[in-house]
């Protein structure tokens, strides 16, 4: 990749989180409003004016995961990843793959989360209740730190009965490989509906997969 990329509108809060997200990533020499930062496959220079709110990052050596892709792609790959770190999506350094669901609970019981199973990489439950009428994010399974072996698992959400419960089963590899599917199990399958919105993964300089699954009363 050639150049440097230029964004606008970056607050120092965004500029501080990205410094801590940098130092939990093991990338070294973060120093305020402009340095060289380095880790394991990554080096770049940065400037930022808190005036304009402009960020100026030159790289000079890409992650891993921009090193087989279309020289066009690069930059704007690139530019969408520190632009995730600093204002939305998880861009944890070295981990490519994220699925993020949402539950939309309009159903009729709580749903509490039971149990987990990540095959591949981690889970991270991020409510552990849902309540009726709330639409909330469930969790977030990361792929391994430099891993091309992608991110799966199971996660189970238990109805206030005991016995039904709804089970989700997740795979992503890349945007080419992606597998979402939700199933209610137990006491009373029936009594309920669910359909999934968002079921293909996006590429932000990493792949997000942020499926919204919406269970209603039958």
């Amino acid at each position: 990749m050639n150049g440097n990329i230029k964004l606008d509108g970056i607050t120092p809060e965004q500029l501080a989180k990205a410094g801590a997200y940098l130092e939990r990533s093991g990338v070294t020499g973060f120093s305020g409003d402009s340095g060289s930062v380095s880790g394991d496959c990554f080096k770049a220079e940065y400037s930022y004016d808190p005036a304009t709110g402009v960020l100026v990052v030159e790289p000079a050596e890409l992650p891993h995961a921009f090193r087989s892709a279309p020289e066009g792609a690069v930059a704007p790959a690139f530019s969408t990843l520190v632009q995730r770190v600093l204002t939305g999506l998880p861009g944890k350094y070295g981990v490519y793959d994220y699925v993020i669901p949402t539950i939309n609970n309009q159903g009729d019981q709580l749903l509490t989360y039971s149990s987990s199973d990540a095959s591949n990489g981690t889970i991270d439950i991020t409510n552990t209740k849902i309540a009726v009428g709330t639409s909330l994010q469930a969790f977030e399974a990361d792929s391994s730190k430099l891993s091309g072996t992608g991110v799966g698992g199971s996660c189970t959400y238990t109805m206030v009965d005991g016995q039904t419960t709804l089970v989700i089963t997740y795979f992503l590899n890349t945007i080419y490989t992606h597998t979402f599917t939700v199933g209610i199990q137990g006491g009373n399958p029936s009594n309920y509906t669910w359909t999934i919105d968002n079921k293909d993964p996006s590429l932000d300089g990493y792949t997000y997969l942020t499926p919204t699954v919406n269970l209603k009363r039958a």
